[in-house]
């Protein structure tokens, strides 16, 4: 499924990806204290990158898969996507990865909260979600700060594209997103632009 829209924030911007961004992804994704916890295999060499690249540009594509990039730089730093899991029920579950030496600096945070207004004011969604690793400290620290609150669920079985027992559910529906002062904040910082190619 392709983007409807890019989105700028403050310092990022949150666009399709290209085949040129393919260096940029194989420095991350090549990197084992990066993919640890992510649903991908390790890439061993530039053609997997490649090929993910490829992946995402394919209509057969679940997801809504959009570079992170950081704007001074005009490179890729990461990739966070938005899976529609249920139309009929508007609900979504969302995934990032982000290179390692742009931890800690909020850059997570903000295209978390990015992709959460694309989620909820151009997908319409009522509901988003996130699985977590217990033992990925940082990741459910940051699906925190974006408003999400732990629920009472455990995974028990497979996710996606791997094993989910033991894992953390988070969840932010609509109307908690609207109200929360975090997002109030961004709303007033994220813009939106057209693509040529939308997925409708």
């Amino acid at each position: 499924m392709f983007p409807r829209c890019e989105l700028v924030a403050t310092r990022l911007r949150l666009r399709p990806l290209v085949l040129a961004d393919a260096p940029d992804i194989f420095a991350y994704a090549s990197d084992p204290c990066v993919t640890k916890f992510v649903e991908f295999e390790t890439h061993r060499s530039i053609v997997d990158s490649v090929a993910f690249v490829e992946r995402t540009q394919s209509r057969h594509w679940q997801g809504i898969t959009f570079g992170v990039e950081l704007v001074d730089q005009q490179r890729v730093i990461g990739t966070i996507e938005l899976r529609v899991t249920s139309r009929v029920e508007a609900v979504g579950d969302i995934g990032y990865v982000l290179a390692r030496p742009f931890w800690g600096q909020g850059y997570n945070v903000e295209a978390g909260a990015a992709l959460l207004y694309y989620a909820f004011r151009v997908e319409q969604l009522r509901r988003v979600e996130a699985w977590c690793s217990p033992r990925n400290r940082r990741s459910f620290r940051t699906l925190e700060k974006l408003g999400m609150h732990r629920d009472p669920v455990v995974a028990t079985g497979a996710g996606r594209t791997g094993n989910r027992a033991g894992y953390l559910h988070y969840s932010l529906t609509s109307t908690e997103w609207a109200r929360h002062p975090l997002h109030r904040s961004w709303r007033e910082f994220i813009r939106t632009y057209p693509l040529p190619r939308s997925c409708g």
